[in-house]
């Protein structure tokens, strides 16, 4: 059991949208990830769970706001910001 991806569609509308969830809980957590730039939702939601496994481990051992830090960290190092 680990994290997973959730993928769906804003309601209404064709944007993607991707959450993380814990497999063990069935519990999501996290960021909403979105479309940025030439990238789609699920390539930045599995690029940022490569990132963060890499560098910090297991992102459900991430407490308060640090899961939304590293976002924003992974989102400026990759060049994500709009």
């Amino acid at each position: 059991m680990g994290t997973s991806i959730l993928i769906g569609r804003q309601i209404g509308s064709d944007i993607s949208m991707c959450c993380l969830f814990c497999t063990t809980t069935d519990t999501a957590f996290g960021p909403v990830f979105m479309d940025i730039k030439d990238k789609t939702a699920d390539e930045v939601a599995i690029d940022f769970l490569d990132w963060h496994n890499a560098k910090y481990g297991d992102p459900r051992s991430a407490i308060g706001k640090e899961l939304q830090e590293r976002y924003a960290e992974f989102r400026n190092e990759k060049g994500l910001i709009e």
